[in-house]
């Protein structure tokens, strides 16, 4: 007996725009061979056409304009003690309010850079301070989650991290 006619669906890719890549490109490292730079992370602005990214020991980079052809990119954070950023995110507080974990990430065999905790920045990325080092020294920061809730105690915001091997949160 015959199966059923059926109408296959087509995906065309009109519409998709053409990507253009930016960031570092192809160097030849002595242990690996070629290698590139990863994002880990990207943060978007909730209302202005601002982005964040963190890279695999690339440091924190920021565009003031994600919309348009070619974005600009500029480094922030490279005096941090660790360019290996895993994670950021803006404050739902205060959209000038960016945090920034580190942790340990490399194309290299995962080694990357020191693992030193959490950063803030109040003016968009320009400055950073860093937080708790103390209980966050030695943790790989995977995820960092501002919440929008301040501690009761300390009047600071509440943001949640998701480390390797355990961690923290609380009001930073």
């Amino acid at each position: 007996e015959p199966l059923e006619s059926r109408t296959l669906l087509a995906v065309g890719l009109s519409g998709v725009p053409d990507w253009t890549e930016q960031g570092p490109g192809p160097i030849e490292a002595n242990v690996i061979g070629t290698a590139t730079g990863a994002i880990e992370s990207i943060a978007i602005h909730p209302t202005e056409p601002i982005a964040l990214i963190g890279g695999s020991n690339g440091g924190i980079w920021r565009t003031m304009d994600i919309t348009a052809a070619t974005p600009a990119w500029e480094p922030l954070g490279d005096q941090l003690e660790s360019l290996s950023i895993r994670t950021v995110a803006f404050s739902p507080l205060d959209p000038e309010t960016v945090y920034a974990g580190s942790g340990r990430s490399s194309a290299g065999f995962g080694d990357g850079g020191s693992h030193v905790g959490l950063f803030r920045s109040t003016d968009l990325g320009d400055t950073w301070t860093q937080l708790a080092r103390t209980q966050l020294l030695g943790l790989s920061i995977r995820h960092v989650v501002p919440t929008g809730d301040l501690d009761p105690t300390t009047n600071l915001e509440v943001v949640l991290l998701a480390t390797a091997g355990g961690g923290n949160s609380g009001g930073v």
